[in-house]
């Protein structure tokens, strides 16, 4: 019984690594991670429909009309936010959010199509840091190497 609980876990972390790692080799160049359509943010704002550290998984959508409900990325002090906001009129290659002219390309899809995970946007920053990754998977991983080659050591001095 012991021996299947720990099948499950190292099945479990097996998961975990490579949804982290995919998740980290995935950032756009926004340095948000998007699979395909989909794109996956923190919420680090309180707004009024979505709440601090919430996990907002993105469609994204090119069909933008007046008064939806937009995500688009910001660039705020050389780094790329995304913000929420109403919009307030369209041109050729730009929409009006909340009273800014934002480039098309810089939309990223309405509320329409967008889940929400309550909490679970904290523990995907802390995976997907230097720290969390390092500490959730490269020391495990190295100390199980470490363990493999005590444990072939052993049994080659064993053989002698």
């Amino acid at each position: 019984m012991q021996k299947e609980k720990f099948h499950i876990i190292i099945v479990f972390y097996i998961i975990l690594a490579v949804f982290i790692t995919t998740c980290l080799l995935s950032y756009n160049e926004y340095n948000y991670t998007e699979f395909g359509n989909i794109v996956l943010v923190t919420v680090d704002d309180e707004t009024d429909n979505y709440s601090n550290k919430d996990l907002i998984i993105i469609t994204k959508n090119n069909k933008i009309m007046d008064n939806d409900k937009v995500f688009y990325y910001e660039e705020v002090n050389g780094k790329y936010k995304v913000r929420f906001g109403l919009v307030n009129g369209m041109g050729d290659s730009y929409i009006t959010v909340n009273d800014k002219n934002v480039d098309k390309d810089m939309i990223i899809g309405n509320d329409k199509k967008t889940k929400q995970l309550t909490g679970l946007g904290s523990i995907l920053n802390f995976f997907e840091s230097k720290w969390g990754y390092l500490c959730i998977i490269i020391l495990p991983i190295f100390i199980a190497f470490i363990y493999e080659i005590y444990a072939i050591i052993k049994v080659l001095k064993k053989e002698k």
